[in-house]
């Protein structure tokens, strides 16, 4: 569009070129042509005084009968004629350029008659020159009648240079008034041709706007259809973008978008989903996690609950063993007394019935009382039995609870090497009332012989006193056995109470890791629904 806005200026800038050359060819020409005849006219009439002058000059120098001073006359005329000759040729070489080049028909038919008139000026001046060259000389000479009659001839040529001149001046007024004509011919041209370039130049350009503007707004469209495509989340399509103007420039940065949203839609989309099903994962498995905790935290509860009752267990076992002992010491004293009537029995057979039937009285209450040891044995047995699993069950929850379980798991293992003490004591008691129980029995047919056989005597009495004192070492046997079964019990009661707190801290830590998991749990839901949010956006783009 430039190119063709650009040709019309340069065509009318060549019109003016023209029309200011022909401006400049009338003005330079016609006025140098115009000053060239003034001149010339000029110098024919300083030729023309110059030679009236030297004929003047002759004739005085006669009548005083002298020569005539006419040298500074003949070297001015002589240097003028040249300088004449020199403006005539000047002419005739103007006339015979600008006739070459003319600007109109009736420019050219000028020229060509003042080619023609410059000629004759020549012609003219050479025939001048040729009669008064040789006049000044006969004046030189004192001819002057010889000089004068030449001038008739000077007068005529002279004549016929003015009339040239004349000529001359009017063909340069001619001239200049077609020049002017030729040059409101062109200004009219210039001015039409003006016109008629800006009005194709107009319409050109509105052509070209048309359909430089079809074309844009038709790639722009497309361009715009695409954005609302990928608007509307479709990253399939593309728009056309041959060439390399700004339009194919942003069609191939539109496509150039559309590919890499494209490849991140595509990523996106399988993140969400690959995030989607590890959230999903994550929040079963934090599920089966909250109920693992939930079922470790109704163990802890189950087992804080059996270590409660251990402990009461332990502690009615304690105030029973206290009992026993203080049983088991008051047969020890029982005993010594019986030993002691044994040994006054000799002083006192009187009164042997009597202690007899005390004795008897004591060894069944002893019996009794042995048997009720065998009861809290075995109850002790069965506490030791149940402290030993339990031990192993506190040791297995231990190793499952890790780094909160290690102080647990020493708990346990003390309460274990307890429950082993307890067995292994329990096991020496059943013995020693086993021992005992068999003493008693035996104590107790002694004691009905003796009832029945009072007159037995002594002998009976040295038996029964052997008899006695080993019940008394066997009661005290036993007494030290039951305080140390005391002091096992105490130190197992101080050992469940330890558990029980272990136990205790282990169901704090297992409610925290369960409040804990619950959070984990509403975390990973909150993520699986952000997960399927960002699936269903991403799947908003087709790719």
């Amino acid at each position: 569009m430039c190119c063709l806005v650009v040709l019309p200026l340069l065509y009318e800038a060549n019109r003016v070129d023209r029309v200011l050359g022909v401006v400049e060819d009338v003005s330079n020409h016609d006025i140098e042509a115009a000053a060239l005849l003034k001149e010339i006219a000029v110098l024919q009439s300083d030729l023309r005084s110059q030679r009236e002058s030297a004929v003047a000059e002759a004739v005085i120098a006669r009548a005083e009968n002298r020569l005539p001073d006419v040298i500074l006359l003949q070297q001015g005329y002589i240097a003028e004629s040249e300088k004449v000759n020199g403006l005539v040729d000047r002419l005739h070489t103007l006339a015979v350029t600008s006739a070459g080049a003319p600007i109109s028909s009736a420019r050219e038919r000028l020229w060509k008659e003042m080619i023609d008139r410059s000629s004759r000026l020549r012609d003219a001046f050479q025939r001048v020159q040729k009669d008064a060259i040789p006049m000044f000389d006969k004046l030189l000479q004192g001819r002057v009648d010889d000089a004068r009659a030449v001038q008739p001839q000077l007068t005529a040529m002279r004549a016929v240079i003015d009339t040239n001149i004349t000529d001359g001046s009017q063909i340069s007024e001619g001239l200049a008034q077609a020049g002017q004509d030729r040059i409101r011919q062109l200004r009219r041209e210039l001015i039409e041709s003006a016109v008629i370039a800006g009005i194709v130049a107009i319409v050109v350009a509105i052509a070209i706007a048309f359909l430089t503007s079809r074309s844009i707004t038709a790639r722009l469209r497309r361009a715009v259809r695409l954005t609302g495509q990928v608007r509307d989340g479709d990253l399939t399509q593309q728009v056309a973008a041959e060439g390399s103007d700004e339009l194919a420039t942003l069609g191939r940065y539109l496509n150039d978008m559309a590919a890499k949203l494209r490849t991140v839609a595509s990523s996106t989309r399988a993140t969400a989903e690959s995030m989607h099903a590890a959230t999903a994962q994550i929040r079963a498995s934090t599920q089966q996690q909250a109920a693992s905790v939930a079922q470790q935290l109704a163990a802890v509860e189950e087992t804080t609950a059996t270590l409660s009752e251990i402990t009461e267990s332990g502690a009615q076992i304690n105030r029973r063993a206290q009992g026993v002992a203080e049983n088991a010491q008051a047969a020890a004293a029982t005993s010594e007394t019986g030993l002691k009537a044994v040994e006054d029995t000799n002083q006192a057979m009187d009164a042997i019935r009597e202690q007899a039937e005390a004795v008897a009285e004591n060894i069944v209450l002893l019996s009794e009382r042995t048997q009720a040891i065998g009861e809290i044995i075995l109850t002790v047995n069965d506490i030791a039995e149940r402290s030993h699993l339990l031990a192993l069950n506190a040791a297995i929850e231990a190793a499952a609870a890790g780094e909160h379980g290690r102080t647990f798991a020493v708990v346990a293992s003390e309460i274990k090497s307890l429950a082993d003490q307890a067995k292994e004591a329990t096991a020496q008691v059943r013995s020693n009332l086993s021992e005992i129980q068999h003493g008693i029995n035996a104590s107790v047919m002694l004691t009905e012989e003796a009832v029945k056989r009072v007159g037995a005597g002594k002998r009976q009495t040295d038996a029964t006193q052997a008899t006695i004192r080993d019940l008394a070492e066997s009661v005290q046997e036993s007494l030290l056995a039951f305080q140390q079964i005391v002091a096992g019990t105490n130190q197992q009661q101080i050992g469940l109470e330890q558990v029980t707190r272990a136990m205790q801290n282990i169901r704090d830590a297992g409610t925290q890791t369960a409040a804990g998991t619950r959070q984990l749990e509403g975390a990973a839901a909150n993520l699986n629904d952000l997960g399927e949010g960002l699936v269903g956006l991403v799947q908003y783009y087709r790719v």
